[in-house]
């Protein structure tokens, strides 16, 4: 900064210096063993940008690391923000699925820390109308596309794995996902993954449960918000 501003080099080249310095230091901290998962998330690009076989050896190991993950309480959804990255703008790119594997890795790792968030009885319900399945950019800098039910589905199968929650998906009709949970995460996923009933109805979802008189200590809904277009969120009978 005092060199930009004594006119010695221009922003851009002062950019670029603290742009170097800044990996370099991150680099150094992880080589030395010192830095933080939540750290090392935040600066995938910089390190795919970049990418040295000593470094990505370095980073999968740390991420995929148990014990930090369940003493830090790092949620799935941190491994999940950084695979979107990784598959939406470096997909091809050199150790891009080396380092995909280690965040699917991560991923599942994590999943019991949910546990401390999520205590008692869970249930949630999955907006599967037909508008779920539009796709999405998720962060305007790739190209790659998810669609919501992708994203939903992930969330429903998390919380299967983690807090043994049920699941009940809504459209013009509601149903209950009878599905085995003792499938492994993913394949579960793409069980849940149904953008085929119709219509953004959460009344179904809600009439149906009042039918079955299940007691739920939390509903987690799951939606792309249309239920909060001029749709009926519950029925007017209860």
């Amino acid at each position: 900064a005092k060199a930009v501003k004594e006119g010695k080099i221009t922003e851009e080249e002062g950019a670029k210096i603290l742009a170097e310095a800044k990996a370099d230091n991150w680099e150094s901290l992880l080589a030395e063993g010192k830095l933080g998962i939540l750290a090392a998330l935040r600066n995938i690009r910089n390190m795919m940008k970049n990418p040295r076989k000593e470094m990505i050896d370095n980073w999968c190991k740390l991420i995929t690391n148990q014990q930090l993950i369940r003493s830090g309480l790092i949620l799935p959804s941190h491994f999940d923000l950084a695979y979107t990255i990784v598959a939406d703008e470096f997909d091809g790119y050199d150790y891009s699925h080396q380092v995909k594997e280690a965040l699917l890795k991560a991923y599942r790792e994590s999943i019991p820390n949910l546990k401390e968030v999520f205590k008692g009885k869970t249930l949630v319900m999955l907006d599967c109308s037909g508008s779920m399945g539009l796709e999405i950019n998720v962060n305007n800098k790739g190209s790659r596309t998810f669609s919501c039910i992708q994203k939903g589905a992930l969330i429903a199968a998390t919380l299967v794995k983690a807090v043994d929650a049920d699941v009940l998906r809504f459209g013009s009709i509601a149903e209950w996902w009878d599905g085995n949970k003792h499938l492994d995460l993913f394949t579960m996923a793409s069980s849940l993954d149904n953008a085929n009933l119709g219509c953004t109805y959460m009344h179904t979802a809600f009439d149906l449960l009042n039918k079955t008189k299940k007691q739920y200590d939390r509903i987690v809904i799951i939606s792309d918000n249309e239920v909060n277009n001029d749709r009926h969120l519950v029925s007017t009978s209860y």
